[in-house]
């Protein structure tokens, strides 16, 4: 996700060859030039669809009147350097968040009065909202709000939302986090949500700094980065990066400070995500009923696997080809300062309990295979194959 604000402070030659474009397209088009008091505010390219990190959409943030801002985004592009895509894939790109701005002007324009006055409802109760919830130091502060395209919006709802937020993130360093709102009716929900999220993270941050630390790593995630080299440089991109892939396709995610590690491809006869692993019977050197309280490297081989992994259950599992077991385990955990990229020996627990930092999660391969089973308050799985 990047973008380009087209402030006071906006240079053309600064926008990339495709932003240019997009630009100068917007400013061409009919419906634009009919709206004088409408201007662009931004451009950039977000993350995918489903937060799919090897794809991005365009995006034009455009302001229809003071106060009232509308995102429009469309055109799903290679997220790599632009050199290398078909230059008609680029084109074709363009042409949809072309359409998605002529669709947005012409149906917001006619209602604007009504949109100046959502908005400012929206952003009264937001700011309302989270002034009420604020506690101790733990406190989110509104950035912006936004509408979505009114070809999204629910007929008998109103307008989409959404809402920038000054907060911290999943690597507890401060982030603006963008959320959607379906309707107004939702928002005392949708942030009261963030407002829990801040204060836990708050909190787990004060642990961390008591213990002179920015963050954990479980051991499945600390010795797979041994295993392909430069610890350090790759601690340090928790910094800025909240999920990122090894060599082999490894997924590393850090969620309130914790980095853990999933599997990130398909049909794999050793198959894991956070603390747990699913095995092929053909990969378990014992019956996995015998493997409870004994180091995970008796039960079976994987290079990132190591003695002082303790399986603590088992359960049978149905795999592709054929059964298997799923077996949950006890993971060292080690402090990391991403500033530094060190890591070193510490006692996180209580605070840094492995039943409160990883909730059994599954890992989708790009097949859309999905092994195990998920629980229902996971809405994003912390280790995303890689496509």
């Amino acid at each position: 996700m990047r973008y380009w604000p087209l402030d006071e402070t906006f240079h053309a030659c600064a926008l990339p060859k495709d932003m240019m474009q997009i630009l100068e397209r917007i400013h061409s088009a009919s419906s634009f030039e009919e709206q004088t008091t409408v201007r662009v505010l931004r451009l950039g390219r977000a993350d995918g669809f489903e937060g799919d990190l090897d794809t991005c959409l365009y995006e034009a943030t455009l302001e229809l009147a003071p106060g009232v801002e509308i995102v429009i985004r469309d055109g799903s592009i290679d997220n790599r350097d632009l050199d290398a895509i078909d230059p008609g894939a680029v084109t074709a790109a363009q042409d949809s968040l072309l359409e998605g701005v002529e669709r947005a002007l012409l149906m917001a324009m006619p209602q604007l009065g009504s949109l100046r006055e959502a908005v400012h409802d929206a952003r009264l109760m937001g700011r309302r909202i989270l002034a009420s919830m604020a506690g101790g130091s733990a406190k989110a502060s509104l950035n912006a709000v936004r509408l979505t395209s009114p070809d999204r919006w629910s007929t008998d709802d109103g307008p989409e939302f959404i809402i920038h937020l000054d907060t911290i993130g999943t690597n507890l360093t401060a982030e603006v986090k963008e959320i959607r709102v379906p309707s107004i009716d939702e928002l005392h929900e949708a942030l009261s949500k963030e407002s829990a999220d801040l204060e836990r993270r708050h909190a787990r941050r004060r642990d961390l700094m008591a213990l002179g630390a920015t963050g954990t790593i479980d051991q499945i995630a600390l010795n797979a980065i041994d295993h392909f080299g430069g610890r350090e440089e790759t601690i340090r991109r928790f910094g800025s990066e909240r999920r990122f892939w090894l060599q082999d396709g490894t997924a590393l995610m850090i969620d309130d400070g914790c980095v853990s590690s999933g599997n990130g491809l398909p049909d794999q006869p050793v198959d894991w995500a956070g603390d747990w692993l699913s095995v092929e019977t053909e990969q378990l050197k014992i019956d996995p009923h015998l493997a409870i309280g004994r180091p995970v490297t008796e039960v079976v081989h994987h290079p990132f696997l190591s003695s002082d992994i303790i399986v603590t259950a088992a359960n049978p599992a149905v795999r592709d080809h054929g059964g298997g077991a799923i077996l949950t385990l006890h993971l060292p955990r080690k402090l990391f300062c991403f500033a530094s990229g060190r890591v070193w020996d510490g006692n996180p627990t209580p605070n840094f309990a492995p039943a409160r930092l990883f909730p059994r999660r599954v890992v989708a391969s790009r097949a859309g295979h999905r092994d195990g089973v998920q629980d229902a308050a996971d809405q994003d799985d912390p280790c995303p194959p890689r496509a």
